[in-house]
């Protein structure tokens, strides 16, 4: 939010509580890291130290004296303050308010103070007992002398509102079809580009870039990997709106709601697999309806020497047990996309800007050959058919299209008419499923190079939904964890996937 203020040019500041308790979680202390890497002091945090988590007394490491020498460790001002005497609060947040750098303040609490009744460590969360519900209210009424206010002309407990602020005016734009020659002009890469290759990743960051130059409201953040999701580009050519999270992907995600909630368009890019470290701040955000559109890279067993710990593999079913849901808008939670080639990826991301809802876009490491010309057009939930078979329908995404073509060209000069189908997003329009299954006598293979409940998943519960289908469905994908190997196809015959 604080950014998203800079940006706007709106005086702002943002008051944070946070429990001693809770000062345990590492997103906490990624938060103070990104506060003072970017001089946020018009971010004011409060802890709130009563000394008592939900079970009993917190650690030693949360006590009011080790957390101002951890904050000052960080680099913030701290005030500690008697977080019962008004005059005191109030001292503080002038204070903080005043301060240029990222401040601090540590009140000193009772937990259920001014009810003697829920000042013991096993109160958390219950109800006052009826019938001691009147002493705690005679309780009550006799603390409010304790909290008057000092006469203070220049002071209003209840401010006026400020002004309505109205934002700068935002350009919105559209992607041009991709001239990868001309939009690499410089870049070293560009005589590998002419031999036919590129990644779905170096094709997201030039279509960032790209829409960014259209669309002031777009914004990137990146968890230190910007050279390998090639984010990198709109950080050399809009520094101003790329924030650099660091290792982070935790207070990554928060942040890009921050911004969301301020009107821009956060992309937020790291490894697939380094993203499932923010799945509880993602929910948390979608909760509040953030526009967040997430890039995974590296995604798949498809990255082979890097090794599982590298490979994004449970991120397509976990971003598809969220698309299976709906908005308050009525539409998918989440709509993924996972795209084959760098012109499907170049494509998607105008269509990630153009959804008002979250989105998700897997990337791959691989330079892979092209498939549409820079004129094809794209859809949420479309699917594209590169060969027309009638025998069995093989519906494949991202770096599996590439093998399965390959597999589908043999099938064919053995006699066998198959269909390849390239599922660059979920959910499917039920109507493409349908088709497949009845073109194609009722057989439908999906391949995919992650773990289940992907795209298999997603071909199974529109059979199942439609008894008029009458198809079978055999799932391929990553059935075993994957080791490091020195090609794609090595990896893919470990996991069971030699097809």
């Amino acid at each position: 939010m604080a950014l998203a203020a800079r940006l706007n040019k709106i005086e702002k500041k943002i008051f944070v509580i946070i429990g001693d308790s809770e000062s345990r979680e590492g997103q906490i202390w990624e938060a103070m890291d990104f506060l003072v890497d970017n001089n946020l002091s018009s971010v004011i945090p409060i802890f709130n130290c009563n000394g008592l988590g939900q079970t009993g007394p917190i650690s030693a490491q949360q006590s009011i004296n080790i957390l101002e020498r951890k904050l000052k460790s960080w680099g913030l001002r701290t005030i500690v303050i008697d977080g019962h005497d008004p005059a005191d609060v109030l001292k503080s947040l002038r204070k903080a308010k005043a301060s240029t750098s990222p401040t601090a303040i540590l009140a000193k609490t009772v937990k259920g103070w001014g009810v003697s009744e829920l000042q013991s460590d096993k109160s958390h969360g219950k109800a006052l007992p009826e019938n001691k519900l009147g002493v705690a209210i005679r309780e009550l009424d006799s603390s409010a002398d304790l909290q008057t206010i000092p006469p203070d002309h220049n002071h209003r407990m209840y401010p006026q509102l400020p002004q309505k602020v109205t934002l700068p005016h935002r350009k919105k734009g559209k992607l041009p079809d991709p001239d990868f020659n001309k939009l690499l002009h410089n870049d070293p890469y560009i005589e590998r580009f002419k031999r036919g290759l590129m990644s779905t990743r170096r094709a997201f960051g030039i279509a960032l870039r790209e829409l960014a130059t259209v669309d002031e409201r777009i914004v990137a953040l990146d968890a230190d990997v910007n050279n390998s999701t090639f984010s990198r580009y709109m950080a050399e050519k809009f520094p101003e709106r790329f924030f650099q999270c660091g290792i982070a992907e935790q207070n990554m995600l928060s942040v890009a709601s921050g911004l969301s909630s301020g009107g821009f368009i956060p992309f937020v890019s790291s490894f697939a697999k380094f993203l499932v470290r923010a799945y509880d701040q993602l929910e948390l955000a979608l909760i509040s309806g953030a526009n967040l559109k997430i890039c995974g890279s590296h995604s798949g067993a498809n990255i082979a020497a890097d090794g599982p710990s590298q490979m994004g593999l449970s991120d397509m079913g976990y971003m598809r047990a969220l698309s299976t849901s709906l908005n308050v808008n009525d539409e998918p939670l989440m709509v993924i996309f996972n795209p084959a080639c760098a012109v499907a990826a170049f494509k998607c991301v105008q269509l990630m800007v153009d959804r008002d809802g979250a989105c998700y876009m897997r990337t791959i490491r691989q330079d892979t050959p092209l498939l549409y010309s820079p004129d094809e057009t794209f859809e949420i939930g479309g699917a594209k058919t590169l060969i027309r078979g009638n025998d069995v329908a093989v519906m494949a995404s991202g770096y599996m299209v590439h093998t399965c073509k390959g597999v589908v060209e043999e099938l064919r000069s053995a006699g066998v008419d198959a269909s390849l189908y390239d599922c660059y997003s979920i959910p499917i329009k039920p109507e493409i499923v349908i088709e497949a299954a009845r073109e194609n006598k009722g057989k439908i293979i999906t391949v995919e190079d992650n773990f289940g409940n992907g795209l298999g998943a997603e071909v199974s519960s529109i059979v199942s939904a439609d008894p008029s289908a009458s198809a079978v469905v055999k799932q391929i994908f990553v059935k075993r964890m994957p080791k490091s190997g020195i090609t794609a196809e090595d990896v893919l015959d470990f996991v069971g996937m030699g097809i």
